[in-house]
Parts: structure tokens; C-alpha cells; sequence
């Protein structure tokens, strides 16, 4: 271990980012010897000195940023203090290091680009007392627990609209495994991310959620975020109510991509979903290959490849005459008529040689992927009765 890595985690134990005991064992010291470090970084928070503080044997390398790094972290920090519209002054030293390792492809601490910033009289910092980190409880297989959230936030300043992020990660290597931004926190979007995370990586044992009234269910087909879960034979889990934070590491998530996406869309003038996904995609790519946690001493990618090496992984493959679309579409519940005809959003369907007076499970199928036309299916009986699309921009049904 370098010492810049020792000294990041020294810092991290004197915040109570990381645990002491965490501490000792990455370092491989004994608790009295890092109470020493952690008082010696205390003293050089003071100081605003970054060399000699491990008191080794042999002096530490020079951590002087190379000039082409200095130049380019001078614009970025340039364009944070005078041109930056929502986020000015407000440094993010994680995202200028990770700017730095996609730029140079080169890893930098961020403390070291803090130490640079403050030496270079471009930053002045402040010290706030941190709250205790909790203890997460980790399932022990890939596939075992997806957490799954949304978070309403102004991710894309420049429409000054609050959209949503919805967000699934494994429970066990805390990758990110579903990630996208929407106009609105509907069934249809937490629908959406569902079906490309499981046709990615397959279905995991449970989702866990919160208590929000999608993730609710209930005994009729409007509980459309539960019903699909069941028809795919995963187990949804709910948090107790009241406990935000049971689901801390998806959270952790949000506050990490709320400290990059919005002012990565602002930088490089995003004005739409569409461009702004592609932000996200690229970080949630880095996140998952490049991050590394500080208590497991993992990539997500890593403990994620580890596990299955292993043996714990209890991800299924989808069975091959799954009707996806029957399933990831949004159940309504339609009286027939006398004449076989039903009533939906103000247009009247029939059903030549259908049931009478029966119920049908009307099933709405909005644009996906690379579908751009609604279609509209009528179930009765787990059999589908008949179709119809409406292509896009009209208003008009069409029969199949």
C-alpha cells in the first residue's frame, strides 16, 4: 500500500468514514499505533501539510501533480468557481480525481488533488463534525438481494425540472445493476428498468424496497410493480416503515451519482434525458469497474466475479417462453358487454366471438426499446383474446 492510499484511510477513521477495526486490518497495525496516525492527521489538518506525517524511515515520494494534470484541473476548478451556474464553489475532489483517472488514465487520491487545490491557494477548507457510520449487514451471494429506489432531484439543471433516478444494486457486491432517469416516478419506469436488469443478469431471489405505493401489494392487478415480481417468481421485501435506513447503500448510491450527474450535465451542457442517460451510463460504467469500497477492498465488479468464481450466485436465466411483454405491461381489470365489448380510456374494444359478461385482464404495452408504437391486449384466462396497436403520434387503434 502507498502512502497516499494509507493516508486517505487514515483520514477516513479520524472522519468515522471507516472503523477502526477496518482500519487495523488494512494497514495491518495495531489499534495504539493508528490512534498515533489518527492524531498526526489531526495535527496536519491543522497544519495543511501533506509530507512526513507517517514519520517513516525513508521519506515519501513527492506527490507533485504532473504539469499536464495542474493544467487541466486549473480549467476544471476555473469553470467551478466563475462560470459554473448551480454549483459554484462547491468542490467534489472524488470527481475531479475520477475526471483525472478517465482523462490520464492514471489513478490520483483524492486527498492528494485536495492537498494540491489547497496548497495552490484555489481551495479553503472547512472542518465539520461527520456522524458515525453504520454497520450494513452484506448477504452473502450475487442475485441474493437487489435493493431497488427511485430519488426525485434536479438532475439535468438546465430544464429546472425535477426528474427521477431509479436505481437497483446487488445486495452483496453493490453493483450497480439498473440505472435510469425518467420524467416521471411512474409504475411503467420502475417496470422498464425491472425488465433490462433481469434480461441482463437474470432474476435474483428478492428486490427490496421501500414502502412507497408502487412497491405496495395488493390483491387486484393495478399493483403492477408486485405482479411482475410474482410472475417472474421473485420475492418483493418491503423495509419496516419508518427505517430509511435499512436500504443505506442504494441511498449511498443516489448521494454519489447527486454529487456528479447534475454538475456533469451542467459542464458539458446537457439539455435532455436522452444525453443525460449517457452521463449516467458512463458513470455507473466507472462506478462498477473502477470504485473501490473501503471496507470490502473491492470493485463491485470484482466481488461480483468473485462470487460467482465461488460458487454464490443465485441469479436465474429467464424461462424461454416467458411473455415479457404480457408480463412488464401495465394489468387493467374490463367488464364485457352484452355484445363482447369492453371500454378503455375512453375508446370501445371488441372482441368478435369473446366471452359475455365476463371480466378480461386489458393489458397496456407503451413504447419500449425500440418499439415505438402502443399496443393494447385483452387476457382472459391467462389467453390472450386479441390485440391492437396504436402507432406513434396517432390516436387511432388499429386491430392485429
Amino acid at each position: 500500500m502507498d502512502w497516499q492510499t494509507a493516508f486517505q484511510l487514515v483520514g477516513d477513521v479520524a472522519t468515522r468514514h471507516t472503523t477502526i477495526e477496518v482500519g487495523c486490518k488494512s494497514l495491518g497495525i495495531s489499534r495504539a499505533h493508528l490512534y498515533r496516525l489518527v492524531r498526526r492527521w489531526f495535527e496536519w489538518q491543522e497544519r495543511e501539510l501533506s509530507k512526513n506525517w507517517l514519520s517513516s524511515p525513508r521519506h515519501p515520494r513527492e506527490s507533485r501533480l504532473p504539469e499536464k494534470v495542474q493544467s487541466f484541473l486549473r480549467h476544471e476548478i476555473r469553470y467551478l468557481t466563475e462560470h459554473s451556474t448551480h454549483f459554484r464553489n462547491h468542490f467534489n475532489f472524488a470527481l475531479l480525481a475520477q475526471q483525472c483517472h478517465q482523462e490520464f488514465k492514471k489513478r490520483f487520491s483524492r486527498q492528494t488533488i485536495r492537498h494540491w487545490a489547497i496548497q495552490e491557494k484555489l481551495f479553503i477548507p472547512e472542518v465539520h463534525e461527520t456522524a458515525k457510520a453504520l454497520t450494513r449487514f452484506d448477504v452473502g451471494a450475487v442475485g441474493e438481494l437487489f435493493q431497488h429506489d427511485s430519488s426525485p432531484h434536479l438532475w439535468v439543471p438546465a430544464t429546472n425540472r425535477t426528474d427521477a433516478l431509479i436505481l437497483t444494486i446487488d445486495d452483496h457486491s453493490r453493483k450497480i445493476v439498473g440505472a435510469r432517469l425518467v420524467p416521471h416516478d411512474t409504475s411503467w419506469h420502475h417496470l422498464c428498468v425491472v425488465r433490462e436488469t433481469v434480461e441482463t443478469y437474470g432474476r435474483p431471489i428478492a428486490y427490496y424496497t421501500d414502502n412507497h405505493m408502487i412497491f405496495l401489494p395488493g390483491n387486484d392487478l393495478n399493483a403492477q410493480f408486485t405482479r411482475a415480481l410474482y410472475a417472474l417468481e421473485i420475492d418483493p421485501r418491503l423495509t419496516g416503515k419508518g427505517h430509511p435506513e435499512a436500504k443505506g447503500k442504494v441511498e449511498k448510491r443516489f448521494d454519489y451519482l447527486q454529487r456528479r450527474i447534475p454538475y456533469l450535465c451542467e459542464r458539458y451542457h446537457i439539455k435532455n434525458l436522452t444525453a443525460a442517460n449517457k452521463i449516467l451510463d458512463e458513470q455507473v460504467a466507472y462506478f462498477n469497474d473502477c470504485h473501490v469500497h473501503a471496507e470490502t477492498n473491492e470493485t463491485p465488479n470484482q466481488r461480483w466475479k468473485r462470487a460467482v468464481q465461488e460458487g454464490r450466485c443465485h441469479l436465474r436465466d429467464l424461462p424461454a417462453k416467458l411473455q415479457l411483454d404480457l408480463i412488464f405491461g401495465l394489468h387493467y381489470i374490463r367488464h364485457l358487454k352484452k355484445d363482447g365489448s369492453f371500454v378503455y380510456n375512453g375508446n370501445r374494444f371488441e372482441i368478435p366471438h369473446g366471452p359475455r359478461y365476463g371480466e378480461v385482464s386489458v393489458v397496456l404495452h407503451p413504447p419500449f426499446g425500440r418499439r415505438t408504437h402502443t399496443q393494447l391486449s385483452a387476457l382472459w384466462k391467462g389467453q390472450c383474446l386479441r390485440q391492437w396497436i396504436r402507432p406513434a403520434g396517432l390516436i387511432t387503434w388499429k386491430p392485429l
